[in-house]
C-alpha cells in the first residue's frame, strides 16, 4: 500500500478478519502441511531444533516460496548459482543442523517471510480471534509488522508476527493468560508502525 491511498481506504482488521480471503498458502494441501508443520514446531520450546524440525521447516520454506537470490546470499553463493531451489533449502537445513548457532541468523532473516498471519496463529495456539485480539491489546502478542490486502477496492490492513516467538509459547503460557482478568488491556501503549514489505498489488484478490 503506498502513500497515495486515501486515508479513508486504509482499515485495519481486527477480529473481524477475512479468513476466506487470506490463507497460510495458495492451495488447501499446502495449508495443511503447513498446520501440521506448525503443530509439531510448537510443541517444543527447545532452542536447538530436531532434526524432525529442520525436516519440517524445510516443507514450510518450500510452501513459502521464498525468493531463491535470498536463499542464495543465506547461504554465501553467487546468484548465478544453479542449483535448484529445493537443493537449496536442503543446503539450509544441513547447515542449521550441523551448526546450530546458524539457527538465530536463520530466523532473523526469514523473520518476515516466516511470520505468522491471524488465521495461522489462531491455529497453533489453539484460540479464538477474540482472544488473539485481546493479548494482542496486552502486548503478549508482539506485532512484527503490517501487511495488506484489497477487498472491494478498499486496502486492508492485518498483523502478522514473528515465528521465533509463536513457536515459543507453551500450552503453560496460554493458560495462564486465560486466567487473566480480561480487563488488564493496556490502553496507553504505543501502536506499532506499519511496514509493508509487499506491494499491494501482489496481495489483491
Amino acid at each position: 500500500m503506498g502513500d497515495s491511498l486515501p486515508q479513508r481506504a486504509r482499515t485495519r482488521v481486527g477480529d473481524s478478519f477475512p479468513r476466506a480471503e487470506i490463507s497460510i498458502a495458495d492451495n488447501p494441501r499446502e495449508s495443511i502441511k503447513i498446520y501440521k508443520t506448525c503443530a509439531n514446531l510448537a510443541s517444543s520450546r527447545a532452542q536447538v531444533m530436531t532434526l524432525l524440525e529442520l525436516l519440517m521447516l524445510a516443507e514450510l520454506i518450500s510452501a513459502r516460496r521464498i525468493l531463491k537470490t535470498k536463499l542464495l546470499d543465506f547461504l554465501g553463493l553467487p546468484e548465478n548459482c544453479q542449483d535448484q531451489t529445493d537443493h537449496l533449502v536442503n543446503r539450509i537445513v544441513s547447515l542449521l543442523e550441523a551448526n546450530p548457532a546458524e539457527q538465530e541468523r536463520f530466523w532473523e532473516t526469514f523473520k518476515s517471510e516466516l511470520a505468522v498471519d491471524p488465521v495461522e496463529l489462531e491455529a497453533i495456539l489453539k484460540c479464538s480471534p477474540a482472544e488473539r485480539q485481546q493479548w494482542i491489546e496486552q502486548d503478549k502478542l508482539p506485532i512484527l509488522e503490517y501487511r495488506s490486502f484489497r477487498k472491494s477496492g478498499i486496502h486492508l490492513e492485518y498483523p502478522v508476527h514473528d515465528r521465533r516467538f509463536i513457536l515459543s509459547l507453551t500450552p503453560t503460557d496460554i493458560n495462564n493468560w486465560r486466567k487473566e482478568p480480561k480487563g488488564l488491556i493496556k490502553n496507553n501503549r504505543p501502536i506499532p508502525t506499519p511496514i509493508h514489505t509487499e506491494k499491494p498489488e501482489e496481495n489483491e484478490q
